[in-house]
């Protein structure tokens, strides 16, 4: 599964923060969002701060 995100530097660290809302119709989150959070189907919400895999889109 893939998670929009928008994905910044801070302090020399990336971070990924993910959209509140997923939903396909949202296409103004699709166009704002630099980066998918990769994780497997049906995995439960990761802790804040966690490690995680991210595609960058631009």
């Amino acid at each position: 599964d893939y998670v929009r995100a928008v994905v910044r530097e801070d302090a020399g660290t990336l971070v990924a923060t993910p959209f509140g809302i997923q939903d396909s119709s949202m296409l103004r989150m699709l166009a704002d969002a630099n980066g998918l959070i990769v994780r497997e189907p049906f995995a439960l919400a990761a802790e804040v701060g966690a490690e995680c895999s991210v595609l960058m889109l631009r």
